[in-house]
Formats: structure tokens, C-alpha cells, sequence
């Protein structure tokens, strides 16, 4: 896909415009590090904004400007996917932002609406059916009504587990590390879906860690390093992080709530039967990235997955809405996701 040269406005409201461009500018980025994500109780703003868009395949930058003030974001990646044997165009939609002050007018479903316009026409002259998704955390009850009224379904349902270690001291030996999707554990993940499975048309894009040591079956993962910053937590926990942390190094270099740094793992190839592998996996990734925390991005449509959610009793705190612009989806599919998409 060619990117095209120029910004683009696809919606304009009086001295309100949304335009579209493919390339990010610094004031987009400096707009969206400071955007609080998240559902109330989890606020969260993305500090390495530039690293994370930089994952991205194919990405278009949507800014809504006010008398030309930048006060509403937006971000389409355009990937190419496949379906069984078929050729997709996958859009991805995500850091969907309205300034605040801004709130009351309903910008957040002007924007989603130019979008689908705009997809639509984009549709109209791409040679491969297309279809929209995103992450919407499954308490944003706001969000996902208003992406039920525009035809979004839920494609999938995620769990996040979060794995922390005081003290790291583990780690696999490297020699036996390859930094790509090995084909047997790629076997191994596609195996792990039984409907079918929306995914990229190259499974290997991507940052991948492999480790197979020829005696049990592979683990693996796509990984992604983020930092944010959390908002303040209330009671006993908030006290403690926001007011004693700061005077004891050693704890804030393992939480830090203004810069908490973490490994986020997806596309998670692992046994069952195994779990001691998977765990000095884990725990090679907080060594290698200097940080406490990993977080494990599980899809409840994967077998493998699908045993360690219900071992936990996780429900779903992240579900994928998305519709086909064109061309016929299952209705039942199988979204694999990548750490990049998140």
C-alpha cells in the first residue's frame, strides 16, 4: 500500500476540521502522551508514545482541530491480513481522544463516523475485502454502545495477566534464544485456534522471542516495551506509592508510578503442561528489559489460553469490536492480536 503525500480532511464542522495524514506530527504525539486512557479506576497515559506508534504497519494519524488547536486524536493502521487462504485489509482503530473540554458535543462519535465514511470509500477502490477492529476495555460500557449502534460486534474477548518479581534471578541461556517466530511454534499457535482465524498475512512481523529447547514443545511471544504513567491510586495503596515510594529507591526502581515500565507479551506460544518453561520465559524477559513487570495478553478463543483463564478465573477485560466494510466475515473468528495493536 502507498502512503498518500498530503493531510486529507475527511469531516469539518465550522471551525472544528478533521483531517487524516500518514504521517505523525510532533504535536500529535505531544497531544496524545498527555490523553488519560483507561477506565476510571485504571487511568493511564502512554509516555513512550513515539516507540508505540512506530509498530504500527501502515498508520494514518487523525487530528481534530478547533481553530487550528489540536483537541481530538485517532489512529488507523492498515494491515494486511488473511483469513484461512483469503487476502484482508485489516483496519485497525485505537487512541480515540476528545479534549475535555470538548466532551459535550459528541465529537467522539463524529469522529468514528467521518472514519467509517472514509473507510467506506477507501473500500470502494482496495482489490481485497476490508474490515475495521479495535481494543475497547470491557468496562468502557460508553464506547462499546456507541460502536454496537455503528455495527461493531465483538470479535473476541482478551485477559490480561500481570507477573511481577521482586527479585530476578532466572534467566534461559541466550545461545538457545532466537529472535523470530520459529516455524514449529508457529505451528504450535495456529494450532491453538479451532474457528477461523483472522491473522496477519506475515505471522513473523513483528519483535518475537523464541525458546525451544528440542525436548518439550516451544515458547514463544511477540513482545513490546511500554511505559506509562499511572494515575494516583486512592487509600492506603495511593499513600504508599505516591508519598512514601519516592524516599525508598530500591522500591520506586520496582514500581514507579510515573514511569511504570513494563514488557507487554502477545501472541503467547505455550503448553500446558509445561508451565515451569513459560515461567523462566517470563522471567528472561523481565531480565532482558531491565523491568519487574510483565504483562500477558490471553485469548480466550486459544486453547492453550483458554485453560489458563479459566485455571485463574479471569473474565475478560479487553474485547475486540469490529465489522466487516466489505466482503463477508464468520460469524464466529478467531482475531489474533499483536503486542503492537495494543
Amino acid at each position: 500500500m502507498t502512503k498518500p503525500d498530503a493531510n486529507e480532511v475527511i469531516w469539518r464542522d465550522g471551525a472544528l476540521k478533521l483531517s487524516l495524514s500518514p504521517f505523525v506530527s510532533d504535536q500529535w504525539l505531544d497531544y496524545v502522551s498527555g490523553v488519560w486512557f483507561g477506565p476510571r479506576k485504571r487511568r493511564y497515559q502512554r509516555r513512550n508514545i513515539r516507540e508505540q506508534v512506530a509498530r504500527f504497519e501502515n498508520p494514518r494519524f487523525l487530528s481534530l482541530t478547533y481553530s487550528g488547536k489540536l483537541v481530538g486524536s485517532y489512529l488507523l493502521d492498515l494491515q494486511s491480513l488473511a483469513l484461512d487462504d483469503t487476502p484482508w485489509c485489516g483496519v485497525y482503530r485505537g487512541l480515540l481522544s476528545v479534549d475535555e473540554t470538548f466532551r459535550d458535543r459528541k465529537l467522539g462519535a463524529a469522529i468514528v463516523d467521518a472514519t467509517l465514511t472514509w473507510l467506506h470509500a477507501f473500500a470502494d477502490e482496495h482489490p481485497h475485502p476490508v474490515m475495521t477492529y479495535g481494543c475497547i476495555d470491557a468496562a468502557n460500557e460508553r464506547s462499546l454502545a456507541l460502536l454496537a449502534s455503528r455495527g461493531m460486534n465483538v470479535l473476541g474477548e482478551l485477559s490480561t495477566q500481570l507477573k511481577y518479581r521482586q527479585f530476578k534471578k532466572r534467566r534461559l541461556p541466550p545461545i538457545q534464544l532466537s529472535d523470530n517466530l520459529s516455524t514449529k511454534a508457529r505451528q504450535q499457535l495456529v494450532a491453538g485456534f479451532t474457528t477461523p482465524l483472522l491473522t496477519e498475512s506475515d505471522p513473523g512481523f513483528g519483535t518475537w522471542l523464541t525458546y525451544d529447547d528440542g525436548k518439550h514443545p516451544p515458547v514463544a511471544a511477540r513482545i513490546a516495551c511500554n511505559v506509562l504513567n499511572l494515575a494516583p491510586m486512592k487509600g492506603v495503596a495511593g499513600f504508599v506509592t505516591e508519598t512514601l515510594m519516592p524516599w525508598f529507591p530500591p522500591g520506586l526502581k520496582r514500581f514507579n508510578p510515573r514511569h511504570f515500565r513494563y514488557v507487554s507479551v502477545s501472541d503467547a506460544v505455550f503448553a500446558n503442561d509445561s508451565p515451569q518453561l513459560w515461567d523462566a520465559f517470563v522471567e528472561h524477559l523481565m531480565v532482558e528489559h531491565d523491568c519487574h513487570f510483565v504483562a500477558i495478553t490471553l485469548n480466550h478463543a486459544n486453547q492453550a489460553h483458554g485453560a489458563r483463564i479459566a485455571a485463574s478465573g479471569d473474565s475478560p477485560d479487553v474485547v475486540v469490536v469490529g465489522r466487516s466494510i466489505s466482503g463477508e466475515l464468520p460469524t464466529e473468528l478467531a482475531v489474533r492480536l499483536a503486542a503492537r495493536d495494543l
